[in-house]
């Protein structure tokens, strides 16, 4: 499959669920690397057996991003259920030394999902990262894909639109942690969250506002003239959201 592509840009060996338990991982990350593409991977990354760390430091791995939402122990525990933080922090200081063996270092920045619970543990995950080298942190809002038993009532007015209040305080914890921290780069991957609504013309792109009069979406919440879903099954899609799962 990864043969038959026409020059592929980046090619993200994950979509849920954690990559790293793929038993053939590192060899897919030297055929994605075969086709010229930048090759990114995901990875909660504390729960990787310490076998796999050097193997996939060393992998022609273009970036990683670790998900981290919580420095604290107890919270840690909460939020993932599983592992912990110590080791989390055992296993990224070491897969950072091996990176920074590489003659050309793959790219390494955290991903937190901010949620209220969780915010107060944005500078401490900020501070962890600055002292291993990092300069990016991406936040990612807490939202709902799925009907799962989780809500998240002081969160969210809906799927995914926030409520007034939770904006406004992951905006204040952002502000405060990039004073503490100006070296680090905190971007909220959610354009619900910037100042300004932008505007729709002919090109395609996000907008989670409020649609303007007699405007629809059509089915897929992706962007299906630029990129495809391989599902787990073997599925090529354009919106793996929408795609009905048999």
């Amino acid at each position: 499959m990864l043969s038959s592509l026409g020059d592929p840009r980046v090619l993200v060996l994950n979509y849920s669920g954690e990559s790293t338990y793929y038993p053939d991982l590192i060899r897919a990350i030297e055929l994605a690397h075969e086709t010229g593409a930048w090759v990114e991977l995901v990875s909660a990354l504390s729960s990787v057996p310490e076998t796999l760390l050097e193997p996939l430091a060393l992998s022609p791995l273009d970036r990683l991003t670790v998900s981290v939402h919580a420095m604290e122990e107890r919270e840690y525990g909460e939020i993932y259920r599983y592992s912990s933080a110590r080791q989390l922090r055992v296993r990224l200081r070491q897969l950072a030394e091996w990176n920074a063996r590489r003659e050309r270092p793959m790219v390494l920045d955290i991903g937190f999902v901010a949620m209220e619970r969780n915010l107060a543990q944005l500078d401490a995950v900020t501070e962890f990262a600055e002292a291993l080298g990092m300069d990016d942190i991406l936040l990612f809002p807490v939202m709902r894909r799925d009907e799962i038993p989780l809500v998240f009532p002081r969160e969210l007015a809906g799927w995914a639109h926030p409520t007034e209040q939770f904006r406004k305080s992951l905006l204040g914890a952002v502000e405060q942690v990039k004073a503490a921290h100006p070296g680090m780069r905190l971007t909220i991957c959610n354009p619900f969250y910037a100042a300004g609504e932008t505007c729709l013309g002919q090109a395609p792109a996000a907008w989670p506002f409020a649609l303007p009069d007699g405007a629809r979406i059509h089915c897929c919440e992706q962007n299906p003239w630029e990129t495809a879903h391989v599902l787990s099954n073997g599925d090529v899609v354009a919106c793996e959201v929408s795609w009905p799962v048999k």
